[in-house]
């Protein structure tokens, strides 16, 4: 059923003398045939002995190097799948391109390379992955593909269809950038937030279904040995220590090169160990994030509250699993297709905050469809007027607004209340608390303290200074009025 082109090396467990298998050899006739052929002959004796070896002793010597992916600068891309009915189901699936400038630049022995151990978390499908690489897909077919899975076993707006195909293509080469997004539903109970992590998750690359009784160190061990797609549910997480580390995990697991740093048992004493956890993550929960920069890091989805549509099956049928690793299979082939050619583009989200442009960049430029791409742009910039409107500083400029608008209504209250003639030109961080914290009581948000307000203060530009009266500062006109059009959302017409 797989076209597979001829420049791939497949890497089996055993050599392949059976015609008609998945792993019967192409003979491949570009200039790089040679090269093909002793790495999948080397691959072929590395797969096949890693089941074998698994459970003997090893001196550290001979420890074989096991990973589930590796992009290395001479051009050669290994990917971990997974045929279940054969002899050895988990191996490598490896791809020779171009030398790159990016990727490992460590030096290896084929011999020594093998995919992690086989283990429960494949054969049960907590690790998704492709059976092999399904070459030639061009990018609208497989965007069009994905799209209809998604409107067959999802409920969502247009948009969200598009939005979520295009951010499982992104997750397929997301090593190609150094900060990705999160994608997440915030939806109360019964309304398909396990659902949307079984879907969305199922097209992704690696994916890591984290869901039920998975501890938190499970969390990280995984995440650090598959190094692909996280999809978890936040209400699995009830006790506060718990979550907390999971908040740990998802500061880190946005930007490359931020590791999580934990205390492993070693004996009787605890040693620092580092855990890789950058990656997507597809979020399932209840309630937004109280970190607003964590928050801001998300593509959240809020579904509206409705009928669900009558297409859409209760329990998901049994074809389901075999059309998401056939998408897997066909997105694994445009990786190896792709990785080097993508081109990272910010340019055209440098006039959203740089946050936004961070976490943009990725489905930006992996993006080829021009109304997806002036939708996404859309978003993003509705995203970040949301965003601004809900952070503390925003409600802080609404009180310093208002304050200073009845300091020029009636200058000659304020005269009389005081008798320094030049006390009514200046706003005091007293005035600006208790006036934000009762804008916050009316829109049931928590209060804020002087303290932060000062120091929130301080950040917007102004200089409070020690007074009879308090802190004390001159609110500038045009520095309001800047503020205002930044962090005061517009009232809608």
């Amino acid at each position: 059923m797989n076209e597979e082109r001829v420049n791939r090396a497949s890497t089996d467990a055993e050599p392949s003398s059976q015609p008609g298998t998945a792993a019967e050899e192409n003979h491949p006739t570009s200039e790089s045939s040679h090269v093909l052929e002793e790495t999948a002959a080397a691959m072929e004796r590395a797969s096949g002995e890693a089941e074998e070896k698994a459970q003997e002793e090893e001196s550290e010597d001979e420890q074989p190097l096991r990973m589930a992916s590796l992009v290395h600068r001479d051009g050669l891309l290994l990917e971990a799948v997974y045929r279940p009915h054969e002899k050895w189901p988990l191996r490598h699936e490896s791809h020779i391109g171009e030398r790159r400038k990016f990727g490992s630049p460590i030096r290896y022995e084929m011999e020594k390379i093998r995919p992690p151990v086989l283990d429960d978390m494949v054969r049960q499908g907590v690790i998704l992955l492709p059976s092999t690489a399904v070459y030639e897909v061009p990018q609208p077919i497989l965007v069009d593909r994905l799209i209809g899975f998604v409107r067959r076993y999802l409920d969502v707006p247009t948009f969200w269809e598009k939005m979520i195909a295009h951010y499982a293509l992104m997750t397929w080469v997301y090593d190609r950038f150094t900060a990705v997004p999160y994608l997440r539903l915030v939806a109360e109970h019964g309304t398909g937030k396990s659902r949307f992590l079984q879907v969305v998750g199922a097209i992704c690359y690696k994916s890591i279904i984290c869901g039920g009784s998975v501890s938190v160190s499970s969390v990280f061990r995984l995440t650090d040995l598959w190094r692909g797609t996280l999809a978890l549910d936040e209400c699995d997480f009830n006790h506060s220590s718990e979550w907390m580390e999971i908040v740990r995990l998802l500061n880190c697991g946005y930007m490359a090169g931020l590791p999580a740093v934990r205390s492993e048992s070693v004996g009787r004493s605890y040693s620092p160990r580092a855990f890789y956890v950058f990656g997507p993550k597809i979020l399932a929960g209840r309630h937004r994030f109280e970190d607003s920069a964590l928050e801001s890091r998300c593509l959240t989805y809020t579904p509206e509250e409705r009928k669900l549509r009558d297409d859409i099956p209760r329990q998901l049928p049994e074809g389901f699993w075999d059309e998401a690793r056939d998408l897997r299979n066909q997105l694994l082939g445009w990786r190896f297709g792709n990785l080097d050619a993508i081109q990272v583009d910010e340019s055209p989200l440098l006039h959203l905050d740089p946050r936004l442009a961070q976490i943009g960049t990725a489905i930006h430029s992996v993006a080829k469809d021009e109304v997806f791409r002036r939708e996404h742009l859309r978003f993003l910039s509705e995203f970040g007027q949301e965003d601004r409107a809900e952070r503390p500083q925003s409600v802080i400029v609404e009180a310093i607004r208002e304050l200073s608008d009845e300091l020029d209504l009636d200058r000659n209250f304020y005269v009389e209340q005081n008798t320094d003639p030049a006390s009514y030109l200046y706003l005091t961080v007293k005035a600006v608390t208790d006036r934000a914290n009762a804008l916050i009581q009316n829109r049931g948000g928590n209060q804020i303290g002087p303290k932060r307000v000062g120091g929130i203060i301080r950040a917007l530009g102004f200089q409070p200074q020690r007074a009879r009266d308090g802190y004390r500062f001159l609110p500038d006109p045009k520095r309001i009025a800047e503020l205002a059009e930044k962090y005061v959302p517009k009232p809608e017409v």
